[in-house]
């Protein structure tokens, strides 16, 4: 509740300010935790897309491509700072660090399916834009997303992303480290952003639950019993853990084995007693 009336408020003023258009669905919000700056992702004014509004891990987040007239494909994914406590005054930039295609994925990934990456090919690359500045996977390089942070932090640090091509049987993705110059607060871990296809009549064919399942396996789980991803052990995330362990989704495989069974109902039930 306290993130979504500051998001309202945030919102507000920016939008009045600048007249700038409002992005919602999947976005990083951006957290400092223990000295340690974290990407979160979290759904914005959306429905559940199967791995939470919320995610129990950090660091990976996914959205769909669009057709360009022109030709190609473009995609936004932005960056929102609710509370900066100690980013205030300083600035916090992005620098792409690497880049990824998972060819062919399956479309249904079963749970202990590992993820195959590999180098974009020759002629593959997309580019990132944000705030007059552009990189590419082809030279990498840091976009900034606010050279000092106001007080009230900021919203809707929305990157466009484009490619040449129109992707419909693999995933792209580009990995950033998430820095800032405020004294005492380390670099990310590297963070994934992650693309699909929308071109398609299902979810299915979008690669969505690929995209999902990419998510699942590169994202880093500060608790593994954070099921519902709001940083609070609670029945949320018994009910969350019951969800994902009855869909098949690989975020209730606690223990890692690739299997779900009995040992992850254990592995959960021991983290949530333990605590985070």
């Amino acid at each position: 509740m306290r993130r979504a009336l500051i998001a309202f408020a945030l919102l507000a003023l920016t939008t009045a300010a600048s007249g700038a258009s409002l992005l919602d669905g999947r976005r990083y919000e951006i957290l400092v935790l223990d000295g340690k700056l974290y990407a979160h992702g979290y759904l914005l004014n959306y429905n559940d897309d199967g791995n939470g509004l919320s995610r129990p891990y950090y660091s990976a987040q996914h959205n769909h491509w669009g057709s360009r007239d022109i030709g190609g494909s473009v995609c936004h994914l932005g960056f929102d700072l609710y509370e900066p406590g100690p980013l205030v005054g300083h600035r916090v930039w992005v620098e792409m660090i690497d880049s990824f295609k998972w060819d062919s994925p399956p479309l249904l990934p079963p749970v202990g399916t590992d993820p195959v990456l590999e180098p974009l090919a020759v002629g593959e690359y997309i580019l990132a834009r944000f705030g007059g500045d552009t990189v590419s996977t082809e030279t990498l390089g840091t976009l900034t997303l606010s050279e000092a942070v106001d007080a009230g932090g900021f919203v809707q640090a929305n990157i466009r992303y484009d490619t040449p091509a129109q992707p419909t049987d693999y995933l792209l993705g580009v990995t950033y480290i998430l820095r800032t110059d405020a004294p005492g607060v380390a670099d990310s871990d590297p963070l994934h952003v992650i693309f699909a296809t929308a071109d398609a009549p299902t979810p299915v064919e979008r690669l969505h639950y690929a995209a999902l399942h990419l998510e699942a396996s590169l994202g880093l789980y500060l608790c593994r019993a954070d099921q519902n991803g709001d940083r609070v052990l609670d029945n949320g995330d018994i009910s969350a853990f019951v969800g994902y362990f009855l869909d098949g989704n690989a975020i209730a495989d606690i223990n890692t084995d690739g299997v779900l069974d009995n040992g992850d109902i254990g592995a959960f039930v021991q983290a949530f007693l333990a605590g985070c």
